[in-house]
């Protein structure tokens, strides 16, 4: 067979070419939007031979199959930016919020870019990609993404796969006379940006008392938007995404209260879960109005961090008491 061989710009990119990326199963990603210029060319064409220097991604997209929420992610967004060895300030960007879907088995995306070598490359990735990101940069400092304004309260799915997730794969390089088999796929492992809290409600009331089909709950005071930066963000760490947050003062109440996504944060005793239509208790505890348990949601650390499911379960005893304890948590991916 012959051997095409095409002029490579110094941004990766071949004029009038498109392939397509190479399909690995079940995988996972993200999105967003972004403030800089993308590259000025479209690629189509068949999948690339390992020696096209395609650069393909390979991202993991099956969430939480052991708690029993799995879910699966089919589309992504990608950053990513070349430079000289850590010299950041030499650097160009050549993914700027492309998206990247899964076809027929194979994760496509447009305007196909190549491998240079001599260069290091870094990716970020993001999901859903209703999520608006950014590329950022300042004094030669390397690249970070950051999430702005996140409004939390756009994801209103129990789907595991729904939550915000990113995936960060730095420091890649290719070398032909190390790699004469071509460039390996970017793998993606995807991390939870966020939290998640699920109510139980339980009675050992008697049948003639209330029942939990008459009750109702909700959850005050949690913050509704935040602002995300990656600059303290270490792949190898993914609780450090908890770190990373910026909240808003703005407040929002939530009736769903099973499979809720929330903000990594401090409790500080502003976050509460409103319990109304509970039988008279024959001794009104702290929080209680009349037939409604005001409860000041908290963990032992103090803290809802990110990639952990909080269960939290409360039983209404035959005297109307409340009684709960500390949540069960798992992680999320």
């Amino acid at each position: 067979m012959r051997t095409q061989r095409h002029e490579t710009h110094r941004d990766g990119l071949i004029p009038g070419h498109t392939v397509q990326g190479r399909g690995r199963g079940a995988w996972t990603l993200c999105l967003i939007t972004a403030l800089l210029p993308a590259p000025a060319c479209t690629l189509i064409g068949p999948v690339p031979s390992s020696n096209d220097r395609a650069i393909l991604f390979a991202p993991a997209t099956t969430f939480s199959e052991t708690s029993g929420d799995g879910g699966q992610i089919t589309s992504f967004n990608v950053w990513g930016y070349n430079h000289v060895s850590d010299d950041h300030g030499r650097s160009n960007v050549i993914f700027n919020c492309v998206p990247v879907a899964l076809e027929n088995g194979s994760w496509n995306y447009s305007d196909i870019r190549y491998w240079i070598p001599g260069m290091n490359y870094d990716f970020y990735a993001v999901t859903p990609t209703a999520a608006a990101a950014e590329l950022r940069t300042s004094n030669d400092a390397p690249w970070h993404l950051t999430i702005p304004s996140f409004d939390i309260t756009t994801l209103t799915s129990d789907d595991t796969a729904a939550d915000l997730r990113l995936a960060v794969s730095d420091c890649l390089a290719f070398d032909p006379e190390a790699q004469p088999d071509g460039p390996a796929p970017v793998a993606l492992t995807f991390n939870c940006l966020l939290a998640r809290i699920s109510i139980t409600l339980e009675s050992e009331a008697s049948a003639d008392a209330s029942s939990s089909e008459e009750w109702s709950a909700e959850i005050v005071g949690l913050p509704r938007y935040g602002t995300f930066s990656s600059r303290l963000y270490d792949p190898r760490d993914a609780a450090t995404a908890s770190s990373c947050w910026t909240l808003s003062e703005e407040t929002y109440t939530e009736t769903r209260v099973t499979g809720l996504s929330v903000f990594p944060q401090v409790l500080d005793g502003s976050i509460a879960l409103n319990i109304s239509g509970l039988p008279t208790a024959d001794r009104d505890g702290d929080g209680r109005e009349g037939d409604t348990a005001i409860i000041r949601l908290s963990t032992p650390t103090g803290l809802w961090e990110a990639g952990i499911h909080y269960h939290y379960t409360f039983t209404v005893e035959e005297d109307g008491t409340l009684r709960h304890g500390d949540p069960e948590t798992e992680p999320l991916d």
